[in-house]
């Protein structure tokens, strides 16, 4: 048996965006915040009924994205499988994240830890982390009237290779192009914001 909440408020972005349907929780269950009686995550729920204690998540750009529980299909991705240690003590699935790098420098991530939370497309970095991005992107600048980068909308946005224990995952550049906010008053030139924050400078 499942138990779900009903939201009073939801954010505008589910109700416009027709092809997505909510947020379905996949954290363990010692974040759930279902009240007056905390309930048991979905997956927590499901684990052991699961031919492998697993879930794998396609989650694609302006198209439909899946989800797959107790099984790996290795036929959806490409390159070599990488097991890492999950740290579950604070209910993340939380694992060794040293550095990144981007266009071969490598940035220190501070406490060397990285979540990995399928309920968001931000990426939450530190400010040396987001600073270490954005100055290879000409015209980048922190902008406060939208709360976050702009960016040329036709800027070569570079790679960042993050560290997943001892092995490493690029996101591709284009995939820090998130929304666009317009006409740049000094260029003239669209902009976008990128998704890419930092823990101080946030969006």
């Amino acid at each position: 048996m499942q138990a779900f909440g009903v939201p009073d408020q939801v954010s505008e972005s589910f109700v416009i965006d027709s092809a997505s349907n909510g947020l379905v929780g996949l954290a363990f269950s010692k974040l759930n915040t279902m009240i007056p009686t905390q309930q048991k995550t979905f997956f927590d729920n499901i684990v052991s009924d699961l031919s492998q204690p697993v879930f794998t998540a396609a989650l694609k750009g302006n198209t439909e994205g899946s989800y797959e529980f107790g099984n790996i299909d290795t036929a959806s991705f490409t390159g070599e499988l990488n097991v890492v240690p999950v740290d579950a003590s604070q209910g993340f699935w939380q694992f060794d994240s040293s550095s990144a790098t981007i266009n071969n420098k490598k940035v220190q991530i501070q406490g060397g830890k990285a979540i990995a939370d399928t309920g968001t497309s931000l990426m939450l970095v530190t400010d040396d982390l987001l600073t270490a991005y954005w100055e290879n992107v000409e015209g980048a600048t922190l902008n406060e009237e939208v709360g976050g980068i702009i960016f040329p909308c036709n800027a070569q946005l570079p790679d960042l290779d993050i560290a997943i224990g001892d092995k490493t995952a690029t996101v591709a550049g284009n995939n820090f192009n998130f929304a666009e906010v317009g006409a740049d008053s000094a260029s003239g030139t669209n902009c976008k914001c990128g998704f890419f924050l930092g823990l101080e400078s946030k969006c």
